[in-house]
């Protein structure tokens, strides 16, 4: 199979190649490797595409990896950014309203709630927690018991 890509194509699909191994293996403490033949073959056509300044070629691994001018030029280290700073937000939002309403609420009674009386009442929950860090940030949440954090109480 051949596919034709223009070099713009060709950057973008680089992009998207950075992102998604980020994605899988930014956490992980062995890389998963899942992309890894896909994007050695991809960065592999860069100097084809006068595009080498972006990639480069390690002779002693004999292995390609991207460069800081293909960083900064693809702006995916923004992209990963605003992305890491959108789940924060949202995950944080989301889990301590959910924790909150079953709290209020209880695991029984929720269970006995329709699903949109449900959303509806657990909304409400997310939507204080959205005002709450849209004006506040993290200032006002805290650990309550500190008692066995290192360096405290010792």
């Amino acid at each position: 199979m051949n596919i034709d890509l223009t070099v713009e194509q060709y950057v973008r699909l680089l992009k998207m190649l950075y992102l998604g191994t980020w994605m899988t293996d930014a956490f992980n403490a062995e890389p998963s490797g899942e992309f890894d033949d896909l994007e050695q073959y991809m960065l592999s056509l860069a100097k084809e595409a006068g595009l080498d300044g972006h990639v480069a070629y390690d002779e002693e691994k004999k292995t390609y990896s991207y460069t800081g001018e293909f960083e900064k030029s693809s702006n995916v280290t923004q992209i990963i950014n605003q992305y890491d700073e959108d789940v924060f937000w949202y995950e944080l939002t989301h889990r301590m309203a959910k924790r909150d309403f079953v709290r209020a609420h209880g695991a029984a009674m929720i269970g006995k709630m329709s699903i949109l009386e449900r959303f509806e009442l657990e909304d409400q929950y997310i939507k204080w927690y959205e005002d709450e860090f849209g004006t506040n940030g993290i200032e006002n949440l805290a650990v309550v018991d500190m008692t066995r954090m290192p360096g405290v109480n010792e």
